[in-house]
């Protein structure tokens, strides 16, 4: 008579079959992130080449494209409707694309350089906690320094270069930018920041500055060794960048 699987030999036989299904189904899903990065990649690359071929005809007449430029500003006419991906930022060297930045595609933060497309991930971060803080305030009217031991703040000013940015920051906590002009005169302070907001610059801001506020029910006097202490836990988180954060 034949001997049948003991219940402990079939519950072998079930772990072992989830664990090999588990394996199969992530190694599935990477592939498939895998084949959809390379195709947009590949996107990317072909709306690369349509633009320096629309471009082609200015470069024959003698009009070229050189520096930065915005895809509006290339004036290309024309253009194919099925080809929607667009860059924040195009650098231009005799009518050829030598840099693209700021490519939303899938929502992902693509680039291209030197005839290559790839995943660009995050291209410009500060980090508060590490930025140099020094506690206090900045006054929203003249946008001076001035004491205030609730709140952290900038001390440097940092150079505007992108149309926008993400603010990534722990909840209740809020972030506020101060806009400076070319020779650092102040130019105003806008409105709190919270997380998941964009800040876009101004037109005629050239620096910014940021203070760090605790959430207003809960803020009190802290000192700039209890503020760091905080810091080291990881709370409060406080971002400001552009691309995209990897996980």
């Amino acid at each position: 008579m034949k001997k049948g699987f003991s219940l402990v030999e079939l519950i072998g036989v079930i772990v072992a079959l989830g664990i090999l299904s588990a394996i199969a189904t992530q190694q599935i899903s990477h592939m498939i992130k895998e084949s959809k990065i390379n195709a947009n990649i590949g996107s990317l690359e072909s709306h690369i080449d349509n633009i320096e071929t629309h471009l082609g005809m200015n470069f024959l007449n003698n009009q070229t494209l050189d520096g930065k430029y915005e895809f509006l500003d290339l004036g290309i006419k024309d253009y194919p409707e099925s080809d929607t991906i667009r860059c924040e930022v195009y650098k231009m060297d005799m009518s050829s694309v030598k840099e693209a930045l700021l490519c939303n595609i899938d929502e992902k933060n693509y680039c291209y350089k030197d005839g290559v497309a790839s995943l660009c991930g995050t291209l410009f971060i500060i980090d508060m906690p590490k930025a140099g803080l020094g506690n206090g305030d900045l006054d929203t009217t003249t946008g001076e320094e001035i004491t205030n031991k609730r709140r952290m703040r900038t001390s440097n000013y940092y150079k505007i270069e992108w149309k926008s940015y993400n603010v990534e920051i722990t909840k209740d906590y809020g972030l506020t930018v101060f806009e400076y002009d070319e020779n650092q005169n102040f130019l105003r302070s806008l409105p709190t920041y919270t997380d998941k907001d964009t800040y876009i610059p101004s037109r005629d801001a050239v620096y910014m500055k940021w203070t760090l506020r605790a959430p207003t029910k809960k803020e009190k006097t802290m000192s700039n060794g209890q503020w760091y202490a905080a810091f080291k836990t990881g709370i409060p988180v406080a971002r400001i960048y552009v691309g995209d954060i990897e996980d």
